[in-house]
């Protein structure tokens, strides 16, 4: 599940840089598939990504939700897997920058942690079947100590 929710974040995210637009364009620019059916809307000031950013599922259920500012992610951004919306991985940015609470979950498992400037900080929880399994404190990115239960 892993593998298959970070493809899809490398591959919306490379299609998310690629995209060019007349620079005085506000507006959202809806992206539709064969069928007529959206596939993702962004939002645009002034021709840069400034806001929603938005990427359906085939089934038009939600598969990613954000913000951009400048064309950076920011604020919350929430991936739903592709085969299981109740399995997610929610990120907070500040102009490009990881910053502040970031939750991975799937069917039986969660880690919970924080960002400071890019880089884990703080106390990170690993939780399986409920149950709280490890720990691990970080320093600016630097792994000071683990304990399992």
């Amino acid at each position: 599940m892993k593998f298959v929710l970070s493809i899809f974040i490398l591959s919306f995210y490379l299609q998310c840089l690629t995209q060019e637009i007349d620079t005085s364009f506000t507006g959202v620019v809806s992206y539709k598939n064969e069928f007529g059916n959206d596939t993702s809307a962004i939002t645009y000031f002034k021709g840069k990504k400034n806001g929603e950013v938005i990427k359906y599922k085939d089934d038009g259920t939600i598969e990613f939700i954000g913000l951009l500012f400048n064309g950076k992610r920011h604020g919350t951004n929430i991936w739903y897997d592709h085969y299981d919306s109740n399995s997610y991985i929610l990120i907070n940015y500040n102009k490009g920058i990881k910053e502040g609470e970031w939750i991975m979950k799937t069917s039986d498992s969660k880690v919970r942690g924080f960002y400071r400037n890019n880089e884990k900080d703080g106390i990170w929880y690993y939780y399986k079947n409920e149950k709280l399994k490890k720990t691990e404190e970080y320093d600016n990115g630097n792994l000071v100590s683990s304990i399992f239960f």
